[in-house]
């Protein structure tokens, strides 16, 4: 299944049992996000020797908020400069795009 919105595109690679395969290098919870989200990233990503970034984009592709130099399997992000509504992320592994997803923020 490819999903394109905004110019990016996701990806889901579903294995027979429904689920996403190791290819899902991120996960975001909760989803919708009420006031902090976090960010765990899979063993897919070596976060010691990788650049590793994810940058949120509202729904018309402005950059709203952009998270760098990630070295932990887990990242918390709070959500007060986010207003109301959908985002589209973007997670770069050393100037690549891995993976892309959607987030609501309530």
């Amino acid at each position: 299944i490819v999903i394109m919105m905004l110019g990016l595109t996701t990806s889901l690679h579903a294995q027979s049992n429904g689920k996403l395969s190791n290819l899902d290098y991120v996960k975001i919870y909760p989803n919708p996000v009420t006031t902090e989200a976090t960010i765990s990233f899979n063993d897919g990503i070596d976060l010691e020797k990788s650049k590793v970034s994810i940058t949120f984009y509202n729904v018309v592709g402005k950059e709203v908020l952009k998270i760098s130099n990630i070295k932990e399997s887990e990242v918390r992000f709070n959500r007060d400069n986010l207003s109301t509504g959908m985002y589209i992320y973007q997670l770069k592994v050393d100037d690549r795009t891995q993976s892309t997803g959607r987030i609501i923020v309530k």
